[in-house]
């Protein structure tokens, strides 16, 4: 290999780190961001999965006249085996890795919730009385971050 040849690789070298170094900071300052529709009895969202890291979920509540929260709960029990208490008709939260929370989103309103996720299965539930069972849950997953 030449000087020349090898100069040029080194500049190569240099130009594709400092891009990957920009990148890696761009997605890092700009979290991915999920949106998410709570319309009646149903959880919506905008994404399935993302990527381990930060993650921005963008809860707006659709419904003219109920009250939801939004819950992010890691876990990898399947909706029917989550602890339940049957006199107040809702999951047990205690006990469960809560990883973040919204609570009293009013009709028409929107909040933000931003956190850091690792790896895993998580489900995404509304746990105002009656609303879990009534459907308000919804899987998400978060992928081991490949970059």
């Amino acid at each position: 290999m030449s000087i020349v040849a090898r100069g040029d690789l080194v500049t190569f070298a240099i130009i594709t780190a400092t891009a990957l170094i920009a990148v890696s900071a761009t997605n890092a300052a700009n979290p991915p961001t999920v949106h998410v529709s709570l319309v009646d009895f149903t959880i919506g969202v905008s994404a399935e999965h993302a990527d381990a890291g930060a993650v921005t979920f963008q809860v707006s509540n659709y419904t003219e006249e109920v009250v939801h929260e939004l819950l992010v709960v890691r876990t990898d029990l399947p909706l029917r085996a989550l602890p339940f208490n049957e006199q107040k008709n809702e999951v047990k939260e205690n006990g469960l890795e809560v990883s973040g929370k919204i609570e009293d989103l009013y009709p028409g309103e929107s909040s933000t919730l931003m956190l850091d996720l690792s790896p895993g299965s998580y489900i995404l539930l509304c746990n105002k009385p009656g609303h879990f069972r009534a459907g308000m849950a919804h899987r998400f997953v978060v992928m081991k971050n490949e970059h």
